[in-house]
């Protein structure tokens, strides 16, 4: 995962472990939990930075910034299946249920909205809103009022899955067209796409087949969509403004649209 704005990049290693490099902020890489066995990762915004991981028993694992309570206030416990950071706030979903946690600083609608009712399987949070998808395939936003009202999110259901970045969601549904909202706007080229990334003023997906495909929405990251790698095979895909950073077939990590690690394709 990337971390917006900041030359940081962490990542789970083969081992399980968490590895984490960063220039600007050496203590998200000396306290990331080099052992163990790790399935999902999480990087919040630069001016506070914070990372979280689920372990193989599903527990949280916080380190960095505690400013807003991301790290002292995360749930204990096991069985999570979902993790999601902000700047503020994190969410992840155990038995169906969303447990968020953190600080009420961008608006205490985005903590005290989130729905206690259904059976979740997905979740996003951003600054002002939070999203999740149902078992049904139904997304649903809670949040800040001027946010849901100036960027709706897309009606219907069959929906799979969940990105965020700088104030832009992507959904994708079960046949893989990709709908995005929010301040980046909404893209073309959005049919196919099984996993999505918003960085900057871009958004990238990933296809069935693994090849990744990106458009730019601001004239400023227009590298975003242009330094894409060519090719199949690509099994995930991370943004955090300016860059995006994908891992291929062999667990090579590379980054493009920004300069950070030298890490371009």
């Amino acid at each position: 995962d990337g971390l917006p704005g900041q030359p940081a990049l962490c990542a789970i290693a083969t081992s399980g472990g968490v590895q984490c490099l960063s220039t600007a902020l050496p203590a998200l890489s000396a306290d990331a939990p080099s052992t163990g066995s790790f399935s999902v990762l999480r990087l919040t915004a630069p001016s506070n930075p914070t990372a979280c991981a689920l372990d193989s028993q599903g527990a949280i694992v916080c380190w960095g910034d505690d400013t807003y309570s991301l790290v002292s206030g995360a749930p204990t416990g096991v069985g999570y299946s979902d993790l999601t950071l902000s700047g503020y706030t994190g969410c992840a979903i155990q038995a169906g249920a969303i447990d968020c946690w953190g600080s009420p600083t961008s608006g205490p609608e985005v903590l005290n909205d989130v729905p206690s009712v259904g059976t979740f399987t997905s979740v996003v949070v951003g600054d002002y809103t939070g999203c999740a998808v149902d078992v049904s395939g139904q997304l649903l936003c809670w949040g800040q009022a001027f946010f849901l009202s100036d960027y709706p999110s897309p009606s219907g259901g069959g929906w799979s899955g969940l990105s965020y970045v700088n104030g832009t969601f992507c959904a994708a549904d079960v046949g893989g067209d990709l709908q995005c909202w929010g301040v980046a706007g909404v893209g073309p080229n959005t049919s196919g796409q099984v996993d999505s990334a918003t960085a900057g003023g871009g958004t990238c997906g990933i296809d069935a087949t693994g090849t990744i495909e990106c458009w730019s929405y601001l004239g400023s990251d227009e590298a975003l969509g242009t330094e894409a790698p060519t090719g199949s095979g690509f099994t995930d895909l991370s943004g955090g403004s300016p860059a995006f950073c994908a891992l291929d077939g062999t667990g090579h990590i590379g980054c493009w649209g920004g300069l950070y690690f030298d890490m371009h394709w």
